[in-house]
């Protein structure tokens, strides 16, 4: 009776002592995952920041070209209109 009485109080510290180390392992792995999507999030933060520095550095200078592709056909025409006053001044001395 008594060995029996011993074996049960070892079973019953025994299987205390699993349930402890597995709620010990749960909170491992749980702060183990809390840490990883921490770092996760952190890496991809700073890769999208660097995406969107990117992406505002190649906006600038497509507006830039932009201005550039204006400002030469602003000139073109401005160019094509003046040949063509100088065309008619030179026809009109030749009368």
């Amino acid at each position: 009776m008594k060995v029996e009485v011993a074996l049960e109080g070892q079973l019953e510290e025994a299987v205390a002592q699993k349930e402890e180390a597995n709620a010990e392992k749960d909170r491992a792995v749980r702060e183990a995952v809390r840490k990883t999507k921490a770092e996760e999030h952190q890496h991809y933060a700073t890769v999208v920041e660097g995406e969107k520095a990117k992406a505002a550095t190649l906006q600038s200078r497509l507006d830039d070209a932009r201005k550039v592709t204006t400002s030469l056909q602003n000139q073109s025409v401005t160019d094509a209109r003046e040949a063509m006053r100088c065309s008619r001044a030179a026809y009109q001395s030749a009368k």
